[in-house]
């Protein structure tokens, strides 16, 4: 095996291996239970199969040299159709479809040659990406099992995490060169960094107000005057946009670190009032992934 696939498989392994202890010592009930339209642990486990299933499909057809003939749907469409074709398993049906999937793609990961990873097709970035969400999907999981079991901090903590890893995932920074995170379309909107940086200081902000209510002491105030929040947004990123790729994704990760210690740190009558506004920040995540994802695709074209 190649050793770069290797690397790659090993960290796959050690995911799955989380993910199967997890599942193991979970109840049925807190596998299957769904909290409104969230997907429940079991959903996870199956949305994590389906993805190694195609992952394992594209690898196959890039081994054998054929084309695949396949349908190409909205990430949303695609993971609803996909789920429906599950339906009738149970979590311990979902976890031994979610293991098999696995094995397949490290199976046929492992089959690639020198050749096969020169191709252009990047049979290593595609598995890379593969890898990067299921770390990104096992977050994902931990909120549904706590939000089960009633835990609402843990359930928070686990899909800010969630949010925080799509964030990352669509950055995709080992993959993009720093020029292309660097871009900014033609209308002069923020560029795949900036929205990053944006995400970064809120995280920031957001912590300091939490931090003095933790002791009780009084919020800070608004860094805004009314009807500022723009100009303040736009100030902010402009102020840090000299800053490298890699200086961002420390600072999301540090930032969101110092969020998540504060949550912790809330006494639970603080946390109970703070919680429903805390999680428009997981929301706040996946808007600015999704304008990611766009910026990459606009400055591709």
């Amino acid at each position: 095996m190649e050793a770069a696939v290797a690397a790659v498989l090993a960290r796959y392994a050690a995911v799955q291996a989380q993910v199967c202890d997890l599942a193991g010592v979970t109840h049925q009930a807190e596998l299957t239970a769904r909290q409104g339209e969230r997907w429940s642990a079991r959903d996870v486990l199956i949305q994590k199969g389906n993805c190694a299933e195609a992952c394992a499909e594209d690898l196959t057809a890039l081994i054998t040299g054929e084309t695949l003939q396949r349908e190409y749907l909205p990430a949303d469409e695609w993971n609803a159709r996909h789920l429906a074709r599950y339906a009738h398993l149970d979590g311990t049906g979902a976890l031994g479809y979610y293991k098999t999937s696995a094995r397949r793609l490290a199976e046929v990961a492992g089959a690639l040659t020198a050749e096969h990873l020169a191709s252009a097709r990047s049979p290593l970035t595609t598995i890379a990406m593969t890898v990067e969400h299921e770390v990104s999907h096992t977050h994902q999981m931990r909120a549904a099992i706590a939000a089960a079991r009633g835990d609402d901090r843990g359930a928070l903590l686990h899909s800010l995490a969630y949010s925080r890893a799509q964030v990352l995932e669509a950055l995709n920074v080992g993959a993009q060169p720093a020029a292309l995170l660097q871009w900014k379309p033609p209308t002069g909107k923020w560029s795949a960094l900036e929205h990053a940086i944006h995400l970064a200081v809120w995280d920031r902000h957001v912590a300091a107000v939490l931090a003095a209510k933790a002791v009780g002491g009084p919020a800070p105030a608004e860094p805004f005057p009314a009807g500022g929040l723009d100009a303040w947004n736009q100030a902010t990123v402009a102020d840090r946009s000299w800053w490298s790729p890699g200086a961002v994704i420390h600072e999301l990760g540090a930032a969101r670190g110092d969020l998540v210690a504060q949550i912790q740190r809330l006494p639970q009558d603080v946390f109970a009032a703070e919680a429903e506004g805390l999680r428009q920040y997981t929301s706040h995540d996946r808007h600015h992934a999704a304008a990611i994802w766009r910026v990459l695709s606009e400055a591709q074209a």
